[in-house]
């Protein structure tokens, strides 16, 4: 690495290990590492009695991480000549490569303490969790076939779907507040609810332990970076205490940060209950809690200070005066070091101890976890709707009279069933599955997908509802939506409700027709636009499946009883709506006749988009008018995706976008078959056979992206992540980027290119099984 033309060594872990001997080879940069070098250590956590084994693994499985993978056990042990023991017996795992294979645990068992057995080989084994079988075990997610109709609830952040959610479930707002809602980014995980007479049941789902710590260290490094810059105690703590894509808040589970003697309380909701009944609780029965954040941010200056000392000495620059390139570079040398420091480890395990504690909150319940004592579920049951909800909201609250007492930044979905009303008059129990999950961001300007989750979830559920905000209807973000529900073939599930319709004002809207023809328009227009991305006949297709799909609901923030005669008829209109998506589908009376001579050029064009929209994001030459990322969060990117074995970071997701952007080309291709037989002229049936095998394509198509652009290149993002820094490190990092997407996604050439040939090969007959399963056919063959 270079700073200010100056060489600068940055010891690196490697990233996979070939074994020889008793030293391990680097595949990046071939140097030698000698084995001895993994040692194992004894540490204590101060206040505590019980000891900890610290070490690097020497070859862990990848969905830990790479080889030097930082591994903090407890031994379960007060007294030190025993731990000692158990630590001397890790240390000699570690200097016999022989005893590096799972197959040698028996072995292992025999000679060494279980403890330290354990610590080793569990990471030897895939980090996997089955999350949503282990919901299904325990709350069941019944199926059209069942008579159950499962909606999907879509929108972006503060739009009003979990406000709605609340309404079809008949939650009070109030003194329940079950899902939370808030402008802001508040439902972070996937909130699944069973509408069914009997007994409550839920069960909870828990992020692994490595996304919980990679958020950590994240905040932490934000905190000293702002302790850097100078910043005060209070901005140190606001950026330890809530991630900088608001996706984990430390505050609910740690606390708030302290007020100052000047701060004043905000009186506008004196009339709101203060918290006991939201979780049903005497606050005096519940487990202490130490609240540490000042003692952090204390320490976090300590770190800070010394750290940039040391570098401001080593590359003779002050950070206060670097600026531009030379500050991004100071930034990432700065948390390359810190990632080196054992000081740094040290504070972010005391951190997620702190976190851990947390979970003593889950008691009368089934907790199941992993080997290393980190819960994965929590399940319980209740026969009261009171004690049911306050139990829940443990995990979904954002009240922040609760902070310190919440789990809810440690969640990855929520399961529960039970009899919730849609009215609280009449107490009826419709068959519904509601599905609430992450909004579509902020940022929905620069989002050309959705997520490719959220694009497996429209393969399974019977309606989608998408939900806008009627004051500023129908911005980027929903227009990505409707697109996406075009070019997956499942327009026909979908219903447009749009919330905070009396927010809807003007001179010239004085009547409720002329709200709705006001709101309409700008619907219009969203749609208008999707035909302009893809073609007209994709616009008649939307303006078809939405007739008589479209609702406008005021003020829905209220209790159900205190709603208006107009939102109530809408509420009863769209539930009848989503109870009626459960009929059989009509099947369509002529097939699509395709020549597959005709999807080279769509594949060429869908290929370029992904390009292009990529390419700007990195800050490479392109026509496409999207931002340029920060260097961060492209880092960010390479790490989620080789250390965490996730599909992207954040709205980084470049699985999601190559499927979009296939499912756009080849939509285009797909709804201009070369003849239908029989022939018809008929609009619906044309559409009906055409998004069934978009629908079809889409079930394939995720697979296909995930092998190509992460699982084939594994390697390759892992160098992208650890191979640069300094000067020029952002601009490296995008250009290897690009060449994974350039090797994952070749663009098929005029010119013969074995690997732009594989490629379109692979995608015709993807899209050939897709023709053949959605009821489509063929004039020609794809060779074997």
């Amino acid at each position: 690495m270079v700073f200010r033309g100056v060489p600068i060594v940055i010891d690196r872990p490697s990233l996979q290990v070939v074994k020889c001997g008793n030293t391990l080879e680097h595949p990046v940069n071939g140097d030698i590492v000698e084995a001895a070098k993994f040692k194992a250590s004894l540490s204590r956590d101060p206040g505590k009695s019980s000891w900890n084994v610290i070490f690097r693994h020497p070859q862990p499985h990848e969905s830990y991480g790479p080889p030097g993978h930082r591994v903090r056990r407890g031994l379960k042990t007060a007294d030190e000549p025993i731990a000692q023991r158990m630590v001397d017996d890790l240390n000699q795992i570690l200097a016999e490569p022989s005893l590096w294979t799972p197959a040698a645990r028996e072995l292992a068992l025999r000679r060494f303490a279980e403890p330290v057995v354990r610590a080793f080989y569990d990471v030897l084994a895939p980090l996997s969790t089955d999350f949503a079988a282990i919901r299904e075990h325990e709350v069941h997610l019944p199926t059209r076939d069942e008579g159950f109709c499962q909606v999907l609830f879509l929108g972006t952040f503060g739009s009003g779907k979990t406000t709605l959610l609340r309404q079809v479930i008949g939650t009070d707002p109030v003194r329940e507040r079950f899902p939370s809602a808030a402008p802001s980014k508040t439902t972070t995980a996937e909130i699944e609810i069973v509408m069914l007479q009997g007994d409550f049941r839920g069960v909870v789902t828990f992020l692994p332990k490595e996304h919980v710590r990679a958020y950590v260290e994240d905040c932490v490094l934000a905190a000293i970076s702002a302790s850097v810059d100078g910043r005060s105690d209070r901005d140190v703590a606001r950026k330890l205490l809530e991630h900088r894509d608001q996706r984990f808040r430390l505050h609910y589970l740690l606390g708030s940060i302290p007020l100052d003697a000047d701060d004043e309380l905000d009186d506008s909701q004196e009339g709101e209950d203060d918290g006991g009944y939201e979780l049903g609780i005497e606050f005096g029965d519940e487990p202490e809690f130490a609240f540490n954040v000042p003692e952090y941010v204390s320490d976090i200056r300590k770190l800070s200070a010394e750290v940039v000392s040391e570098l401001s000495t080593a590359l003779d620059v002050s950070p206060d005066k670097a600026a531009g390139d030379e500050r991004d570079s100071f930034e990432e040398l700065l948390e390359e070091e810190l990632r080196k420091r054992e000081s740094f480890h040290e504070f972010v395990d005391r951190v997620m101890d702190d976190i851990e504690s947390r979970f003593a909150l889950l008691q009368n319940g089934r907790v199941q976890g992993r080997p290393d004592g980190w819960p994965t579920s929590y399940a319980f049951d209740s026969t009261e709707r009171k004690d049911f909800i306050a139990r829940i909201n443990r995990f979904s609250s954002n009240n922040g009279r609760l902070f310190g007492r919440l789990l809810t930044p440690l969640v990855q979905g929520i399961r529960v069933q039970g009899p919730f009303a849609t009215r609280s008059d009449d107490q009826l129990i419709h068959p519904l599955v509601l599905i609430d999950g992450e909004g579509f961001g902020h940022a929905s300007n620069t989002a050309t997908s959705l997520p490719s989750g959220m694009m497996r979830r429209l393969d399974h559920v019977d309606a989608i509802v998408l939900v806008d905000n009627a004051a500023q209807p129908m911005q980027a973000g929903p227009g990505v939506i409707l697109k996406a529900l075009v070019t997956s073939g499942h327009e026909s599930k979908l219903r447009i409700a749009f919330a905070k319709f009396d927010l809807v004002r003007g001179g010239n809207l004085r009547t409720i027709v002329q709200r709705q023809d006001h709101v309409r328009a700008s619907l219009d227009q969203a749609i208008g636009n999707v035909g302009k991305a893809l073609s007209r006949s994709a616009e008649r297709t939307l303006q078809r499946a939405i007739e008589g799909h479209v609702f406008y609901l005021s003020d829905i923030r209220k209790a159900s009883d205190d709603l208006s005669q107009f939102t109530r008829s809408q509420l009863a209109a769209l539930m009848d709506s989503l109870l009626r998506s459960v009929a059989p589908a009509a099947s369509a009376q002529s097939a699509p006749i395709y020549d597959e001579a005709n999807l080279v050029l769509a594949v060429q064009r869908a290929v370029e988009q992904f390009h292009e929209a990529w390419r700007a994001r990195l800050g490479l030459p392109s026509k496409a008018a999207l931002p340029r990322e920060h260097w961060a969060r492209v880092k960010a990117m390479t790490r989620w995706i080789s250390q965490l074995n996730q599909e992207g970071y954040d709205s980084l997701t470049p699985v999601g976008d190559l499927e979009q952007a296939i499912r756009d080309r080849v939509y285009v291709f797909l709804e201009n078959p070369v003849k239908w037989e029989p022939g018809t002229d008929d609009a619906n049936t044309r559409a009906l056979a055409v998004a069934a095998v978009c629908a079809e394509l889409n079930k394939r198509l995720r697979d296909f992206s995930v092998r190509r652009i992460i699982q084939q290149r594994f390697r390759d993002w892992a160098e992208a992540y650890i191979r640069y820094s300094g000067s020029g490190s952002a601009r490296n990092r995008a250009r290897a980027v690009d060449t994974i997407y350039d090797a994952a996604a070749p663009v098929p050439a005029e010119t013969p290119d074995a690997y732009g040939n594989e490629f379109l090969l692979e995608i015709r007959l993807l899209v050939r099984e897709a023709i053949l399963a959605g009821g489509g056919k063929l004039l020609s063959v794809v060779p074997a």
